[in-house]
């Protein structure tokens, strides 16, 4: 990838699929594009591969695929995490993506909200609510 390169991050374009996207992206002049995962498998599930994706993208490059969502997980939900970031990471090499993005979580700002509010929440909760000094441990 060229130094300084443009890359289109796919919250610009909404829930464009991976074609429209990167149609945008040409036409706007950018050097590289940053799909998400859910792009790549829709336009998988509907019989296109990674030389597909290859073609499409022409002189466009792929900075990365985003993304993975709540590397702190701990326990069984870890094993989870794992075996999601192999078959992203492998989805990612196989178009040419220079990168993956991971996020740490909650993802869902519902449950910051949640807890800064001091009202339940039924969902993932990352490490919230534990002492600063117990979350540091648990993810160095």
């Amino acid at each position: 990838m060229k130094p300084n390169a443009l890359s289109l991050q796919s919250s610009v374009v909404g829930r464009a699929n991976l074609r429209t996207y990167i149609q945008a992206a040409k036409k706007a002049g950018f050097d590289c594009i940053k799909p998400t995962a859910t792009q790549l498998r829709y336009f998988f599930n509907a019989g296109y591969g990674p030389a597909d994706v290859k073609e499409l993208l022409g002189s466009l490059e792929i900075s990365s695929v985003g993304w993975l969502p709540d590397i702190e997980r701990q326990g069984h939900d870890f094993v989870v995490l794992m075996k999601e970031a192999e078959a992203l990471f492998s989805m990612a090499a196989s178009v040419g993506s220079h990168a993956v993005e991971l996020i740490n979580g909650p993802v869902d700002w519902h449950a910051a909200d949640c807890f800064s509010r001091q009202v339940p929440y039924h969902g993932y909760m990352g490490l919230l609510g534990l002492p600063i000094a117990e979350q540091e441990r648990l993810v160095n």
